[in-house]
Order: structure tokens, then C-alpha cells, then sequence
């Protein structure tokens, strides 16, 4: 239930409503809270979520939101073995953002799924040209949230943009979390499974 409390001010009904309507919003999909009353924070925050919904879309276009490399090295030789995938967003107002600053926000608005497309796109662009200046080649690896394995095409999607990159399967990586797969193991497992005959590593 989202709650307003009348208090004289005069709001017409319909206003009243859409207020309640926006204390339902912050409390849908909580199991553990049923109820919320509502407050003048929340229009504040559903105003700033709208802002951020269309900075997102000027960031994926502006090409704002990219990768950094992180190498992962052989502890004995220091040799570098390969690179993991770090998200960033280069803000033009508010410099380097962290992903804890906007990747939940991603989720909560079913955004994720777009930007790590976007992102593995990203990378095999870089591993291509890396290839093509006859740098040595490394796995890189791709964080990927849960939320692709909700369906049956992610193995495929995975695969047309590596392939469009021309690059080889096994320079890549799949990566997810240990609560992706205990939250879902048969979908994930099967994606895995599809991932893993068409060369990617896991």
C-alpha cells in the first residue's frame, strides 16, 4: 500500500492519489515492507531517477560509459596473463564514476542487461584492435548480471557480437556471480553450457 496522509493543504484528489501512488513505487516488490507513507524525499528522488534515466541514454550514445582493463598476473613471473572488464562512467560534469555510484540503479530499472552489452561490444572492439596492432592476446573477461539468463538467446547475442568483432571465442570470458547461479541453476547452467560449446570461457 503507499499511503498520503491528508493535511489540509488543499491537493486535489488526483494529486493526492498520484502522490500515494509514488510511496506504492518505493515499497513494490519489498516483501519485507508492505506499507509506505509518503514524503516529499520521494518525488525528490523519483525527479532525480528520471534525470539519471535520461543521462544514461546520453552516456551509451556519447560512448561515457566504457571499460577499464584491469591485468591479472602470474604471481612467480608477473607476467600478465589476462585482463578482466571494469566499468566506468566518465561523467562530463562529475568526473569518474565508480559502478557502485550507478550499476545498482541499473538493475533496479532493468538497465543492466543493455549496458553490459554494451560493454562486451566495447571489448571486442578493443581486442580486435589490440589484434589487428599485433599485440600479444589475452582472455578477457565480461561480468554479466543474472538478469541475461532470464531467456534463451544470451549465448547467441554473445556470440554475434564477438563474431562481428572477429574475435576468437576462447580471448573471452564469461563471468557472473555465485548468486546468479543459486538463484537460478538450470537457466544459468544451460546458458553456461551453450557458452562453453562455443568456445567461451567461463
Amino acid at each position: 500500500f503507499g499511503i498520503y496522509g491528508i493535511d489540509g493543504g488543499g491537493l486535489a484528489v488526483s494529486n493526492m492519489y498520484d502522490l500515494a501512488v509514488i510511496a506504492l513505487s518505493s515499497v513494490k516488490g519489498n516483501y519485507a515492507q508492505r506499507v509506505s507513507r509518503y514524503d516529499s524525499r520521494m518525488k525528490q528522488k523519483l525527479e532525480e531517477d528520471h534525470r539519471l534515466l535520461s543521462e544514461i541514454q546520453r552516456a551509451l550514445e556519447n560512448g561515457e560509459i566504457t571499460f577499464y582493463a584491469q591485468p591479472k598476473c602470474n604471481m612467480r613471473t608477473g607476467k600478465i596473463v589476462g585482463l578482466e572488464s571494469l566499468v566506468r562512467w566518465n561523467h562530463p560534469e562529475q568526473g569518474l564514476l565508480m559502478p557502485g555510484s550507478f550499476i545498482p540503479f541499473f538493475e533496479k530499472k532493468g538497465l543492466i542487461v543493455r549496458v553490459d552489452l554494451h560493454m562486451f561490444e566495447q571489448v571486442c572492439r578493443t581486442v580486435r584492435r589490440w589484434l589487428d596492432e599485433g599485440r600479444p592476446a589475452v582472455t578477457v573477461s565480461c561480468n554479466f548480471s543474472q538478469m541475461h539468463f532470464g531467456h534463451d538467446g544470451f549465448a547467441g547475442q554473445v556470440s554475434e557480437i564477438a563474431d562481428r568483432f572477429q574475435v576468437p571465442h576462447h580471448l573471452l570470458e564469461v563471468e557472473i556471480t555465485e548468486s546468479a547461479i543459486a538463484d537460478a541453476p538450470e537457466s544459468v547452467s544451460s546458458a553456461l553450457t551453450e557458452l562453453k560449446m562455443r568456445g567461451f570461457q567461463i
